[in-house]
């Protein structure tokens, strides 16, 4: 598929390999393209690349985890011995790596907190625990977002 430099326009279906669909076919093909442009010279292409899982819905790779690890059950028992069963009593990412930090000489060992949150975003994706955060755009220009709320794990139901 060929494209001058600063052509921005959707290529013909005889060009994206959709070819003798059918129109209906062809939209509901298309429908699912992600449309991309360069930031520097403008050319636009449109791919079937794939989107992102919304935020809180889990690491992509956790069903094929097998075994829980250590630093799993630990995050695991924090949220539960302190009640996090909803948002309003859920724990933030660095109240349960304080708790791991300070339960380092009966645990044995504390992951950091990049591990902390990695193993949430396992047990979210494996449905044992969840996650709610509230994102709001603050500058469309420069496209700056900001929490609204605090973001906070907690154990699913």
């Amino acid at each position: 598929m060929a494209h001058s430099q600063h052509d921005n326009a959707v290529p013909h279906h005889s060009e994206t390999g959709l070819g003798e669909l059918s129109d209906c076919k062809r939209l509901r093909i298309a429908n699912k393209l992600t449309s991309h442009s360069c930031p520097n010279c403008g050319l636009s292409f449109e791919c079937d690349a794939p989107r992102h899982a919304s935020r809180g819905s889990g690491a992509h790779y956790s069903g094929r985890i097998k075994k829980l690890n250590r630093a799993h059950e630990l995050a695991l028992g924090i949220l539960k011995e302190a009640g996090a069963v909803d948002y309003q009593h859920g724990l933030g990412l660095s109240q349960i790596w304080k708790i791991a930090w300070d339960r380092r000489q009966l645990s044995g060992f504390v992951p950091t907190k990049q591990g902390i949150s990695g193993r949430l975003s396992e047990l979210a994706g494996l449905g044992m625990v969840k996650t709610q955060s509230h994102v709001q755009l603050v500058d469309q220009e420069s496209m700056q977002f900001r929490a609204e709320k605090q973001p906070r794990w907690f154990l699913a139901q």
